[in-house]
């Protein structure tokens, strides 16, 4: 476990800078604990991202009703889980 600092947190979603969500991205990552994990398999990232669901969890719910975010999500910025695009 780890926790953010919001200087790291916003370093880390630097690319949505200016955009409308990005505090609430910034405050809610670092916000409290946090698990960090290493994927090392074939496709891990299309692995993770399957699992995760969609981003925005009312679609999650409808597309993928078992994905984690369907299940944990609290709202778009809340979605319980990140999984980055590329390696």
């Amino acid at each position: 476990r780890v926790r953010l600092s919001r200087e790291l947190a916003e370093a880390f979603y630097a690319e949505h800078a200016g955009r409308s969500f990005f505090d609430n991205l910034v405050s809610y990552m670092s916000s409290g604990p946090a698990v960090a994990m290493v994927l090392a398999k074939p496709a891990g990232i299309k692995c993770w991202r399957s699992l995760i669901g969609p981003t925005n969890n009312e679609v999650a719910k409808r597309n993928a009703p078992n994905s984690l975010r369907a299940k944990f999500a609290l709202d778009g910025t809340r979605n319980a889980c990140h999984g980055s695009d590329s390696p």
